[in-house]
């Protein structure tokens, strides 16, 4: 049997190469362990920005939709409008050629030939072809129908 003994004084040598080893392996293990951490946390970060950037994706893509159905709901309600300014143009135009007709009438019984200057200066605005074909009043001839026989009245 033969044991090596080291001589005294080795042994101070040696433990302390034993502890210089620990201490690196213990530092390296240390390293590894927060290399390690560290992936970890980066890979649950990734995790989290994906689903983040899914949510924002799919948020867009709702949003989009939604533009495009509310740009559609618009342009409907323009046209709305543009039909509803072009009734009321009508509407002011009729009232007005009403009007026409009314102080007409009114000439009428008082002189014929005011009558017959209002009957061309109503004739030269254009309305004449604003005046309702059908009379508001059941039975009662249209504003157009008046309008005719006032022109055969007047000559």
């Amino acid at each position: 049997m033969s044991h090596e003994v080291t001589p005294p004084e080795n042994k101070p040598k040696i433990l302390r190469a034993k502890r210089v080893t620990r201490y690196l392996m213990v530092l390296f293990a240390a390293a590894f362990l927060l290399l390690l951490v560290s992936f970890l946390m980066q890979q649950r970060d990734n995790q989290v920005l994906t689903k983040l950037n899914d949510s924002m994706t799919s948020a867009q893509e709702d949003l989009k939709t939604a533009n495009g159905q509310l740009q559609l709901q618009v342009g409907d309600l323009q046209n709305q409008v543009t039909q509803l300014e072009e009734q009321l143009e009508e509407t002011q135009q009729e009232q007005e050629a009403v009007e026409w007709l009314r102080q007409l009438e009114s000439a009428v019984r008082s002189s014929h030939v005011s009558a017959k200057e209002l009957l061309t200066q109503f004739q030269d605005s254009g309305l004449v072809e604003a005046l309702p074909e059908s009379s508001p009043v059941e039975g009662a001839p249209s504003p157009q129908e008046s309008y005719e026989t006032l022109c055969r009245i007047l000559g």
